[in-house]
């Protein structure tokens, strides 16, 4: 009786491959952005605090390594000042990708902007900026701040480029 259901499992399967016709070509566009985002004002996020950290054998690890890092995201600043903001459309599909580790609020007003789309995102497209927090959350504090390297108005030109890239992506 396997054979039987094997059977009828394969004549099920390519009936079904076969009633599902043959897909229309999908739509394809792109559309990128840039931002500028502001590097944080405090002096503990400075290109100065960050290389005594980082010359001071004595502090624990982790300050070193989260000063090399910080000092990384300068370098990187003075070669290229902008972070991308990207949206992939792909028929009835866009891909939103976004900077950093950035805040589900930034899907969520992704989502606000087109209530009857599917839209994913993805983050972590460049992570020299540590968390991309919303402008409140570095008045609420918390962890996520503290690992931030560029502040507000973050939130204000996310939410724009976001916009914009939504807008621009061979949406109607």
């Amino acid at each position: 009786m396997r054979m039987v259901l094997a059977n009828r499992l394969y004549d099920g399967m390519k009936a079904a491959i076969q009633a599902s016709g043959k897909p229309e070509p999908a739509t394809l566009s792109c559309k990128t952005t840039d931002i500028r985002f502001p590097p944080r004002q405090e002096a503990k996020y400075s290109e100065e605090h960050f290389r005594k950290v980082l010359a001071d054998p004595a502090l624990p690890y982790p300050d070193r390594m989260g000063a090399s890092l910080g000092l990384a995201w300068y370098d990187r600043l003075k070669t290229r000042p902008t972070v991308d903001v990207t949206s992939y459309r792909l028929g009835p599909a866009t891909i939103l990708h976004l900077p950093g580790e950035a805040f589900v609020e930034y899907q969520l007003f992704a989502q606000s902007l087109r209530p009857n789309d599917f839209i994913a995102v993805a983050a972590y497209g460049e992570l020299g900026t540590g968390y991309v927090c919303t402008d409140k959350a570095f008045e609420e504090g918390g962890y996520e701040p503290t690992a931030s390297l560029v502040g507000p108005p973050t939130e204000t030109l996310l939410k724009a480029s976001i916009r914009e890239v939504l807008n621009d992506s061979g949406n109607p």
